[in-house]
């Protein structure tokens, strides 16, 4: 349930640079403490214990991350890092899992950005990772980030939830964002996929494909940004001795929203005697990397009559909760979804408002998990019958089953109407 938040667009944050510490000059070790721009989390460097008399250069250190107002019983996450001399950037995400150093000078020879979480440093990346061009300058320490906004945190959605990238804007005006989990760099904002059909056809190893006929197929209606489509299809071959071999899946459209999916059998050789018998197949395709939006798809063979396109609608990524508002005199229409960590994207279709993304202190997803784990044993309440009452449908997964529970607006009683009120106060 609600632990699924602690596991864990864009808007962004910029952050201090050098981590809010006096100028150190090159060479010297300084204490480190940085704060993510919620507020909700401290980031510190400090000698490992037992360390304190070791010299700067010699001794061990670590890097502790822990919530600024600690519930009762939760930990910090702590790790060892190689904690070097000189100015950096340094900054921790807003929701405590990353911590991260930039180079403000430039070097093709060591890593010029750097990331730590719960299980150590995840990565460093060098500027050919990044793909930067060496800047051709006489400068003996020449820097390579834009002087303003030079590097900023960013929350974008994913189809892992919405995550904390850094973006990187160079002097030359080259751009960068880099998911501090994956260590993934892109050169545009927009997280882009291409969907596939598996299995896939083209990867079958056969010399020869034909389409068999399509009689139907059946799939979900909706699916969650990140999971596959399974589409089932049943069919005939021409004369038996077919198998089915895999899928192609083709893309039209302005958007390419239309889809069209064509199951690929491997027929017998040309020259074999075959009985000119139909023979049943059923084969089951998943396509995999669909982005959120409204498609059709169309699932298409051999011959002129084919099944009807049905239509499809990709979510966002699952939240681990789901608010949807409706109703009111001027018909609103909005919803929180909220993932791990306590991230909470907030839409409003009507009236019409740009996402937000924001983080609720660890206290307040506390204060949900105690209310969901309520709301599941409640039972759901009669309706009012009130005219134009705001109606708030709240759905999670607890376990194997999927939940809902509808609500409605002032004063409802139990742990959903007090659910409802708190998320609804993200509207604000």
């Amino acid at each position: 349930m609600f632990a699924a938040l602690t596991w864990i667009g864009g808007l962004f944050a910029s952050l201090p640079a050098f981590g809010g510490q006096g100028a150190a000059s090159q060479g010297e070790y300084h204490a480190v403490e940085v704060r993510s721009p919620s507020g909700h989390f401290t980031a510190q460097i400090a000698k490992a214990p037992g360390q304190e008399r070791v010299s700067d250069a010699l001794a061990r250190w670590r890097l502790t991350v822990r919530e600024t107002e600690p519930l009762v019983g939760s930990a910090p996450w702590t790790c060892a890092i190689a904690h070097r001399p000189g100015d950096r950037w340094r900054f921790l995400a807003e929701d405590g899992r990353s911590y991260v150093e930039v180079e403000p000078v430039y070097s093709a020879s060591r890593p010029l950005v750097r990331v730590w979480g719960p299980a150590g440093e995840r990565f460093a990346l060098s500027a050919a990772q990044l793909d930067l061009e060496q800047r051709r300058t006489t400068d003996a320490q020449p820097p390579w980030l834009a002087a303003e906004r030079g590097v900023t945190l960013e929350w974008q959605e994913t189809p892992r939830g919405p995550v904390q990238v850094a973006h990187l804007t160079t002097l030359a005006g080259a751009e960068r964002w880099l998911d501090l989990e994956t260590g993934d760099v892109r050169t545009g904002a927009a997280l882009e996929s291409t969907p596939l059909a598996l299995p896939d056809a083209a990867q079958a190893g056969v010399n020869v494909l034909a389409a068999p006929y399509v009689k139907n197929f059946d799939c979900a209606p909706r699916i969650h940004w990140g999971e596959a489509l399974e589409v089932r299809v049943s069919g005939s071959h021409p004369t038996p001795n077919w198998r089915n071999v895999g899928f192609q899946l083709e893309r039209s459209g302005e958007r390419n929203e239309v889809l069209r999916l064509l199951p690929m059998s491997s027929p017998p050789p040309a020259n074999s005697p075959q009985l000119q018998v139909l023979q049943g197949y059923h084969a089951t395709a998943q396509i995999v990397g669909l982005a959120p939006g409204r498609y059709t798809l169309r699932v298409e063979g051999r011959g002129d009559e084919q099944p009807a396109e049905r239509t499809l609608e990709v979510l966002p990524a699952r939240p681990a909760l789901w608010m949807r508002t409706r109703g009111g005199i001027a018909g609103v229409e909005r919803s929180v979804r909220l993932y791990r960590g306590g991230v909470a994207v907030v839409e409003s279709k009507n009236p019409s408002r740009d996402p937000r993304i924001t983080l609720l202190a660890p206290r307040e997803v506390a204060r949900l998990e105690d209310l969901l784990r309520q709301a599941e044993k409640d039972a759901p309440a009669a309706r009012s019958g009130v005219v134009d009452a705001f109606e708030h449908e709240l759905s999670w997964r607890s376990g194997e089953r999927d939940l809902v529970r509808s609500v409605e607006s002032p004063g409802e009683l139990g742990a959903a109407g007090e659910l409802a009120r708190v998320l609804q106060a993200l509207y604000q």
